[in-house]
């Protein structure tokens, strides 16, 4: 192709402020391959979920399967037109539920599927203000590399 047709404005993420998860992965460590001086440790913390960065990703603990979520928390209740999650291993599927809050105790399902799809990102259209969204993952590998809101 020759390119866009038209000038695009890139469209901003909201900011996430805080973020909790219902576990993290432990830090693993490394094995090197023949040179003993290649040591490196590889951690998985919610932050991870939102830093723009393909070299991190947030992984729930190994033991953490039956109520697997993380909280995006924006501060202030802010609209929210659409709601992007990249999860760890796209191709093997994931069911998850998306849920919006604006005071963090009341929650309504906002988007999300019950059946396993592959696909990267999962995208769910919300048009709703919220300050909160949460992430229940239903099945499917435990962790997300992105998670954007605009």
């Amino acid at each position: 192709g020759i390119g866009a047709l038209r000038q695009i404005a890139p469209e901003k993420p909201l900011k996430v402020v805080k973020h909790y998860a219902s576990s993290s992965k432990a830090p693993l460590k490394i094995r090197h391959f023949k040179d003993s001086r290649c040591q490196r440790t590889e951690f998985f913390d919610p932050s991870f979920a939102f830093d723009n960065a393909n070299g991190s990703r947030w992984m729930a603990a190994e033991g953490d399967t039956l109520q697997t979520w993380m909280v995006a928390d924006l501060g202030v209740v802010k609209p929210i037109k659409r709601s992007e999650l990249y999860f760890v291993r796209p191709t093997a599927g994931h069911a998850y539920t998306l849920e919006g809050s604006t005071d963090g105790i009341n929650w309504e399902k906002c988007g999300g599927h019950d059946n396993i799809e592959k696909r990267s990102p999962h995208t769910d259209i919300l048009d709703k203000q919220y300050r909160y969204l949460r992430v229940s993952i239903q099945d499917g590998i435990a962790g997300i590399w992105e998670w954007k809101m605009y």
